[in-house]
């Protein structure tokens, strides 16, 4: 995968500002223009070659809290989505992991299928009996204009180049149909927070839980809503939600890799009732359809 190295926003295409601050070997920007943050490789920096998929994470996305959690936010999603589509049938996933929407999906009388770069987590959605297919080969096993909702969970912000990603994925969605996308909130206000309490308390890094070189893309509502319009789709509607809390807490609980991950564990529930109470939501759905 060719890193990005230069400070140009991957959503809108506009210049961006050093943040002065580092994540692994990469450089967080700002865009001047979209607000969308991203992380531009260091000039003989190391890049990130590790999956995503560790083996905590099937238990943290597999338990069955997790699943319920899951369930009902798909729910809520399609209830909104349903109103810009009369037909929901043929369902693809890219970016599926183990499976939990296609595993929704299914249930609510969608033929869903799926698509994910991870062998491990292909293995899981597989046993657990979903149709899944490698990247490199759903080309060959999803016919153009087919597919009457094409969803990305958490897919976009891993991706160096995501407007390529969308732009491909878009030919496999019949005219009309609609794709939903799911990414962190840049605007989520505890990102300068934890970067603020990073500086005071080192070397317990709270910001690492929001800022990660797994993510190179932080995407605002405009900055997404650009780069769909750039792939062909119009945008619909938009909406924020908090991330699963049982995944969440499961997620904490086994990090093992700093001492923030380990307070973390500790400080959520407390954390997670306040984000409910003021309506602080950490993530972004947007809804979009392929035009007729």
């Amino acid at each position: 995968m060719t890193e990005r190295t230069e400070n140009i926003c991957p959503a809108c295409g506009g210049v961006g500002r050093d943040r002065n601050y580092r994540v692994d070997d990469y450089d967080l920007y700002r865009c001047r223009a979209c607000r969308t943050e991203f992380l531009v490789l260091r000039l003989g920096g190391h890049p990130l070659t590790k999956g995503y998929w560790d083996a905590y994470k099937l238990e943290a996305y597999g338990n069955a809290d997790a699943q319920a959690d899951y369930n009902e936010r798909y729910e809520g999603i399609f209830a909104e989505a349903r109103k810009y589509t009369s037909t929901t049938t043929e369902v693809l996933d890219i970016g599926c992991g183990i499976g939990n929407f296609l595993d929704w999906a299914n249930h609510h009388d969608h033929n869903a299928v799926g698509a994910d770069i991870d062998q491990l987590a292909i293995e899981e959605a597989q046993r657990r009996g979903f149709k899944v297919y490698q990247i490199e080969t759903m080309v060959d096993e999803v016919r153009p204009e087919s597919i009457d909702v094409l969803t990305m969970w958490d897919v976009i912000e891993h991706l160096v180049d995501p407007l390529e990603a969308v732009e491909r994925a878009v030919t496999m969605l019949r005219p009309g149909g609609l794709a939903v996308f799911e990414t962190p909130d840049v605007s989520f206000p505890l990102r300068p927070i934890s970067i603020g309490l990073r500086r005071i308390a080192e070397p317990i890094r709270y910001s690492d839980v929001l800022y990660f070189a797994d993510h190179r893309t932080y995407f605002s509502n405009q900055g997404l809503g650009i780069m769909l319009e750039s792939a062909g789709l119009e945008v619909m509607t938009s909406m924020s939600l908090l991330s699963p809390g049982a995944k969440m807490r499961n997620l904490f609980e086994n990090m093992e890799r700093n001492a923030s991950g380990r307070s973390m564990s500790v400080l959520y529930g407390p954390l997670e009732k306040v984000m409910k109470i003021t309506g602080m939501n950490n993530k972004m759905i947007m809804i979009a359809r392929r035009p007729w």
